[in-house]
């Protein structure tokens, strides 16, 4: 587990899920297949049409990869402990191993059933976004970061004209408005920096890279305002350049159903342990056996039966916890796993009035992004983790990318040295 913690984070797990989703399955993939001895029982047959989506065959083989991995760590950390030799470090790593095998087979049965549900969509849960859908997300859309960091920022600066339930468009409209009548008091009431942000942002970006570097220089300009106002959007500009640093995005399926389990019955002679009639227990056992039995038969005298209940990202929580079968809802731990470290903060959390961001939390956070990119952030900050888009990245997801592909440069030392270079304002407390 240390190795898999290490080696197979909870970023770099997505990094092969979305990679499953947008890359071919090769010879390659299937002669690793075969070799680690998956075939039709657990993928299914072509011939009776049951088998795998080639998106999840490729899942497959990617995992399989990181196994033939660690079983080479695992083997030289155990021959650096004095009670391991060649021979029994290999045969302690081969049986991790083939333990991992079985945890596989037993998520692919899991996710087959999932996938053959009536009307249920065979798509993959995660998949990378096009170039056109980033632009769109980070500056051109009518929800998107910089239009969204915009609004913000003018409830923080002009309360009067732009309320809090304001749309992001509408906020932008009502400050070009503003720029365009030439009324004095009014321009004087609204800074010229944020007018220079309104400016931008009418602007296109053609690809993703341009939408990017455009959100960059906003969050520069961003600054700007936050040291003439006194502080109020350092959290937002922080949060700002991690979006704007991001180079892969990837979105969650849509269309998966949530659908209930059949019944299974209760058996009450399950309650009794299945003991059989040769069985022999003295009087005080057998009296706590039957004392259990009318409890539980009592809890569900009205539910006969019990069902489970499998939500849309279940096939996505439960490929992400692929080596353990004892959690009962994937779903859940997902949803804890990912904050911040894979899914970044709602947009609107970062102009929380009436909190000391910077002597708080700011500090906290670059040292986790930079000592445990992979961890979930800490609860009780002022961070919430919203996300109606659906869209997930960020540059310690980036990171894991480089390390999984060995394609491209380590971002994190940029972004770490561009936050912690950032200027502050003087007072670190954040109007209200």
């Amino acid at each position: 587990m240390q190795i898999l913690l290490k080696k197979h984070t909870m970023l770099h797990r997505q990094v092969i899920l979305t990679r499953a989703a947008s890359e071919p399955l090769d010879e390659t993939d299937e002669a690793r297949l075969r070799k680690f001895g998956l075939g039709s029982s657990c993928l299914g047959s072509q011939e009776d049409g049951t088998r795998v989506p080639k998106w999840l065959e490729k899942w497959t083989s990617l995992t399989c990869q990181y196994l033939e991995a660690e079983e080479t760590f695992l083997k030289e950390e155990l021959l650096t402990m004095k009670r391991y030799d060649e021979a029994t470090a290999s045969a302690e790593a081969k049986g991790v191993i083939m333990n991992r095998v079985q945890n596989i087979v037993i998520t692919l049965d899991k996710v087959r059933m999932v996938l053959k549900q009536p009307n249920q969509t065979a798509e993959p849960p995660l998949c990378k976004m096009t170039d056109a859908q980033v632009a769109s997300y980070l500056w051109n859309g009518p929800t998107s970061i910089a239009k969204r960091l915009l609004r913000g920022s003018a409830i923080l600066v002009v309360p009067i004209y732009v309320q809090s339930e304001t749309s992001p468009e509408h906020a932008l409209a009502i400050l070009m408005n503003s720029r365009e009548s030439g009324d004095e008091e009014t321009l004087r009431e609204i800074p010229e920096v944020l007018i220079r942000l309104a400016c931008s942002v009418q602007e296109v970006a053609n690809s993703a890279l341009d939408a990017r570097e455009k959100l960059m220089a906003f969050c520069d300009v961003l600054r700007e305002l936050d040291v003439s106002h006194g502080g109020g959007m350092t959290a937002a500009a922080d949060l700002g350049v991690l979006y704007a640093s991001t180079v892969n995005w990837i979105k969650a399926a849509q269309d998966y159903k949530t659908f209930v389990s059949p019944k299974v019955p209760i058996n009450l002679e399950d309650l009794f342990l299945n003991r059989g009639a040769e069985a022999e227990l003295d009087p005080d056992d057998e009296k706590r056996l039957v004392t259990a039995a009318q409890i539980k038969a009592k809890k569900h005298e009205n539910h006969p039966a019990l069902q489970k209940q499998y939500r849309p990202t279940y096939v996505w929580g439960q490929l992400n916890n692929w080596f353990k079968q004892t959690v009962n809802d994937p779903t859940a731990s997902l949803s804890a796993d990912r904050r911040g470290c894979v899914s970044l903060p709602d947009i609107d959390s970062a102009f929380k009035t009436g909190y000391n961001y910077v002597h708080k939390d700011r500090n906290p956070m670059l040292e986790q992004i930079e000592t445990k990119p992979d961890s979930m952030w800490r609860p009780g900050t002022m961070w919430q983790f919203k996300n109606d888009a659906r869209c997930y990245g960020s540059p310690m997801l980036d990171q894991a990318w480089v390390e999984v592909t060995g394609e491209g440069e380590d971002p994190m030392p940029g972004v770490i040295q561009k936050l912690r270079e950032a200027a502050l304002p003087s007072s670190s407390v954040v109007r209200s």
